[in-house]
C-alpha cells in the first residue's frame, strides 16, 4: 500500500511540474529561437527582437532597422540580412542595434532577419510598386508645360503686336503737363 501511494504521489508531482513548465518558458526562458516565442502571442521577455520603420516602402527608398539581442552576458550581433536590399548597420550594440535598409527589390514581402550569438528574430518588409510619374508628351513636354504655353498665348493674344499703348492716365504727371503746354 505504501508503494502505491509513493507512485501516485510521484505521478502527481511530475504532472504538476509539467503543468507549470510552459509558464516558466513564457515568463523569460531562453526562447532564443525567434522574436515571436512560438505561441504567436508576441515576443518573449528576454528574446531577440527586430523591427523596420516604415514596414512598407517602395523600391529606391530606405527604411530604418532597430532591434536587440536577448539580454544575456556575452551576446553579440552576428548579422542582419534581407533579400529586399542592402543592410547597413550604424550601431551594433547587442542591446541597441540600429541601421538602414536601402530597398533594391521588386514589389513583394521580404523577411528581415537578425542573428545574434544567443538567438534570432525576424520581421517582414513590404515593398510596394513605384508610383507612376507624369508621362511625357510628344516634344518632351508634360501637360503642365502645355497648359503654361496655352495660357501665355491667350494673354499675348489680348494685345495685337505693335499696339501696346500706355493709357493717358498712367503717364507721369510731369509729362502730361508738358504735353498739354506744348499743344497750347
Amino acid at each position: 500500500m505504501n508503494t502505491t501511494l509513493v507512485t501516485a504521489g510521484s505521478a502527481l508531482a511530475l504532472c504538476g511540474a509539467l503543468a507549470f513548465a510552459p509558464v516558466a518558458t513564457a515568463a523569460g526562458g531562453s526562447g532564443g529561437s525567434g522574436g515571436s516565442g512560438g505561441s504567436g502571442h508576441g515576443p518573449l521577455v528576454g528574446a531577440a527582437r527586430i523591427s523596420v520603420s516604415p514596414s512598407e516602402a517602395r523600391t529606391g527608398q530606405t527604411v530604418n532597422i532597430s532591434g536587440s539581442c536577448a539580454p544575456y552576458p556575452g551576446a553579440t550581433v552576428k548579422s542582419v540580412t534581407s533579400q529586399a536590399g542592402a543592410v547597413t548597420l550604424t550601431r551594433t550594440d547587442p542591446q541597441d542595434i540600429q541601421g538602414r535598409l536601402h530597398i533594391t527589390a521588386r514589389p513583394g514581402t521580404y523577411p528581415v532577419k537578425l542573428v545574434c550569438s544567443n538567438g534570432t528574430a525576424g520581421t517582414t518588409l513590404k515593398v510596394d510598386p513605384a508610383t507612376p510619374g507624369p508621362r511625357p508628351h510628344p516634344g518632351g513636354t508634360t501637360p503642365a508645360h502645355h497648359a503654361a504655353k496655352a495660357s501665355l498665348r491667350q494673354h499675348s493674344a489680348a494685345l495685337p503686336h505693335g499696339s501696346a499703348k500706355i493709357p493717358r492716365v498712367l503717364r507721369a504727371p510731369g509729362r502730361a503737363r508738358a504735353a498739354a503746354s506744348t499743344t497750347t
